[in-house]
């Protein structure tokens, strides 16, 4: 394989190296119980969000300063998996949005940004165009999965509290749109890090997508899906940020 791919391969070894530690931690210590999976998922994520962070910048200082708003978007993971994994804010449960679910949203956002500046730059002239389009796509797919999906598992959202509603919703229209951004991107130009970018943010929007469905509190079957989910997405991600071109 190419040399160019050398970085992605590293840092995909370093990535699973921590999954299975975590799991071998997991397994020594006899681990047990929905509240603790959910704890290990989020002390899991952190360091491949700290990979992450790391690799873009160090790209940010010898390539393009646009990969620093890549590099915010994964230290702002890392602050969100570290509240989460050390119990320090809730999510969730909270009457007001929780500074994890501040950092988690700013994580899409910053995406969006990158993505939207990388649309400029290969399409200046049509890339207003292209950003409604994704926005376009985005509507009508979040009502889908909050109609098909999401509601029917929780019910009447009325007896949710006003942070969940906004949570399960807010978060897969955000990977929604991230993901239309790049349908749009490897209509411009397809590569493998954007191929592996839209891979991962499907497996980052399931993941949102079964922790919208859970009640105020976690649930084994949806942290079932959302665990491995979240983990094979945030990897995909990082590998995609550490291939050639980047996006």
């Amino acid at each position: 394989m190419d040399r160019s791919y050398a970085l992605a391969r590293k840092v995909a070894a370093v990535c699973i190296a921590i999954v299975v530690f975590m799991l071998m931690v997991a397994w020594a210590t006899g681990v047990h119980g929905t509240r603790a999976w959910e704890r290990g998922t989020h002390l899991t994520l952190l360091p491949i969000a700290l990979v992450g962070a790391i690799v873009i910048w160090m790209r940010a200082e010898t390539e393009a300063a646009s990969w620093k708003v890549m590099a915010a978007a994964f230290s702002s993971m890392a602050f969100a998996q570290a509240m989460l994994g050390l119990r320090l804010m809730p999510r969730l449960e909270a009457k007001y949005l929780s500074p994890a679910d501040v950092w988690l949203a700013m994580w899409s956002v910053l995406l969006m940004v990158y993505l939207i500046r990388r649309l400029v730059k290969s399409d200046r002239t049509n890339a207003i165009v292209h950003v409604l389009d994704a926005v376009m796509m985005t509507l009508p797919l979040t009502l889908v999965v909050w109609e098909e999906v999401i509601k029917p598992a929780i019910g009447d959202a009325s007896t949710l509290s006003v942070t969940h509603q906004v949570v399960v919703i807010l978060m897969p229209a955000l990977d929604i749109f991230v993901a239309s951004m790049l349908i749009l991107l490897l209509l411009v130009d397809r590569s493998p890090a954007r191929v592996t970018w839209f891979v991962a943010t499907m497996f980052l929007l399931v993941g949102d997508v079964a922790l919208s469905m859970r009640g105020e509190s976690a649930s084994a079957r949806s942290l079932a899906v959302s665990a491995p989910m979240w983990t094979l997405g945030l990897i995909g991600v990082v590998v995609a940020s550490s291939l050639p071109a980047g996006a």
